[in-house]
């Protein structure tokens, strides 16, 4: 029928207890979502959540890097603008002591930082407020994608030496 790795009895616990954690950890992916305005925090961890992403929350760049320390993070969504320390300085934090997660900007001040600036400082996608939900979650997933395909190929290449 074309179906394959399909549970059937019998089976005993601990292989049901390996699939369900190998599914669990195989398909959920934490954004850790950076911004100081509450609302905005919000809307994105709800949208998020109710399209099968893990969300953590962290109002400020400093909150997001002690994040970083103790959770495993798979993309980062962060405000440019942010207090203290923007999210440009948390992006090249980021992509200097964790380069494999992705960092996705947004800003209610597009002019001031161009998608093209985004891109250049290493940013992995950039979206100017309001933006589209739907938008951020095609752009999610495409880098969650690129990154999945990316340490595939890289364990092989291990693999082969």
């Amino acid at each position: 029928m074309g179906v394959n790795n399909i549970i059937a009895p019998p089976i005993c616990e601990e292989t049901l207890i390996a699939k369900a954690q190998k599914a669990i950890a195989n398909g959920r992916r934490t954004v850790l979502v950076v911004d100081d305005e509450p609302s905005i925090t919000k809307l994105l961890t709800d949208f998020l959540e109710a399209e099968w992403f893990t969300v953590i929350a962290a109002a400020s760049a400093e909150e997001a890097l002690d994040i970083m320390k103790r959770e495993r993070i798979h993309v980062i969504v962060s405000d440019i603008i942010l207090p203290k320390m923007w999210g440009t300085e948390l992006l090249a934090k980021i992509k200097s002591d964790y380069p494999d997660v992705p960092v996705i900007l947004i800003t209610g001040f597009a002019g001031e930082y161009t998608p093209e600036k985004a891109v250049s400082a290493g940013a992995d996608g950039y979206f100017a407020k309001p933006f589209r939900n739907t938008e951020l979650v095609y752009t999610l997933r495409q880098v969650l994608r690129v990154d999945s395909l990316w340490h595939s190929y890289s364990q092989r290449m291990q693999d082969c030496r």
